[in-house]
């Protein structure tokens, strides 16, 4: 976004080399090294538009591919496009809010997985675990071997529920995280 505001800024009051030349120094990182190769280009002869295009190219991004395109037709139609780069730049430091409110949103979810997995299930299943022994006491109907082969029953369903469980948690996350390979491990 701050290439798109300088750039904003001075494609009307400088030539396009002197434009490509403040955006090559400014220090965008790899946007930079794309105006300074673009900026090379132009220096040996090729025209402005295929310079720029070329350094899209480096840079592969549709963000970037926007930035140059609306650059492109600044300097091919002369129109103002101030309010266009501003714009584009603004839309740049939305998708980015996005980005990052998504990013939160995706780890506040795994979050919840985690809890849920490590400490609530287990916590239900030990309560259900406790509490049979003393129903089934309670209950005059059902004989002592009916009661200890429920519960060792029943502690083999909590342990495969727990195994599931871990899986199904496993494969989220992996999913969460965009690698389904992950899954796995």
């Amino acid at each position: 976004p701050d290439a798109l505001y300088s750039a904003a800024s001075v494609h009307r009051l400088l030539s396009p080399e002197k434009m490509l030349s403040i955006l090559a120094k400014g220090g965008f990182g790899r946007l930079s090294e794309s105006f300074a190769l673009a900026l090379r280009r132009q220096k040996a002869g090729e025209g402005f538009a295929s310079s720029l295009q070329a350094a899209s190219a480096h840079c592969p991004s549709p963000l970037v591919e926007r930035a140059f395109s609306l650059l492109i037709v600044a300097y091919e139609t002369g129109a103002n496009m101030y309010f266009a780069l501003r714009e584009a730049a603004e839309d740049v430091v939305s998708f980015f809010s996005l980005v990052r409110e998504r990013s939160a949103l995706l780890s506040l979810q795994r979050y919840t997985i985690l809890a849920s997995s490590a400490f609530l299930v287990p916590i239900i299943l030990g309560t259900v675990l406790s509490i049979v022994p003393s129903l089934s006491s309670a209950a005059s109907s059902i004989s002592a071997s009916s009661g200890i082969g429920l519960l060792s029953s029943l502690a083999l369903a909590c342990q495969i529920y727990l195994v599931i469980n871990a899986a199904l948690s496993a494969f989220m996350l992996a999913i969460s995280e965009t690698n389904a390979k992950k899954a796995v491990l």
